[in-house]
């Protein structure tokens, strides 16, 4: 049994990344959300385009 640490990260240390290709937010890199669900990121139209079949599901269940 472990005790006492968890290997989580303080939110404010915690990177958002492109739900397609993993890229992380930066500097140069803004992300943006999926205007339905709110939940997914995306670095650019072509990564949203290639991740809809995967995440139309959750998008619906989350969107309701």
């Amino acid at each position: 049994m472990m005790s006492g640490t968890n290997n989580l990260k303080p939110a404010a240390e915690m990177k958002m990344c492109c739900a397609c290709c993993g890229i992380a937010e930066g500097d140069d890199i803004k992300l943006k959300t999926c205007t339905a669900c709110k939940s997914a990121r995306y670095c650019s139209v072509k990564c949203q385009k290639d991740h809809r079949p995967k995440h139309k599901k959750d998008c619906k269940k989350t969107s309701g």
